[in-house]
């Protein structure tokens, strides 16, 4: 078989599967709802006690108010699945708002640097000042370099 003839075949079975997966309502974004991020986050978290869901103005992610003091709870779109984290003080090194609607968290985890979700700008603004507080600083956290960075 031919070079081109393989890449042209290739691409055109690539292109196929794309486009069937597509009409197949594949390539949708799923969406939540606040009882089903409930299940979601208790599939990874059993334990975990949910006061309150904010779900994102898209539908697609979702934080979430956990009754254990200084752990809060974020649910992330990845495609058709979701990941839990639950985080803690510790996790978290910065809260900034990019944008007067979207909540910026910077993490101290190299596998997940930064979780952002666009919340809105009133739940943005409310829940910017909830982790400035867990973390013991003013609202408009700046991100600050990492102690770990100068090494």
């Amino acid at each position: 078989m031919s070079l081109p003839l393989f890449f042209g075949l290739s691409a055109a079975l690539i292109g196929g599967t794309v486009l069937l997966l597509h009409l197949l309502g594949l390539s949708k974004r799923a969406a939540l709802t606040e009882e089903k991020a409930r299940q979601l986050f208790l599939t990874d978290y059993p334990d975990a006690d949910i006061k309150a869901v904010n779900l994102s103005t898209a539908g697609s992610d979702a934080v979430l108010e956990l009754s254990e003091a200084g752990h809060i709870g974020v649910l992330q779109n990845m495609g058709a699945f979701w990941a839990a984290r639950a985080l803690g003080a510790g996790d978290i090194e910065a809260v900034t708002r990019p944008a007067p609607d979207t909540l910026q968290i910077t993490l101290d985890d190299f596998t997940d640097p930064a979780i952002t979700l666009q919340l809105g700008d009133e739940l943005a603004a409310r829940w910017e000042e909830k982790l400035s507080r867990l973390l013991g600083a003013p609202s408009r956290v700046s991100p600050q370099t990492s102690p770990k960075a100068a090494i």
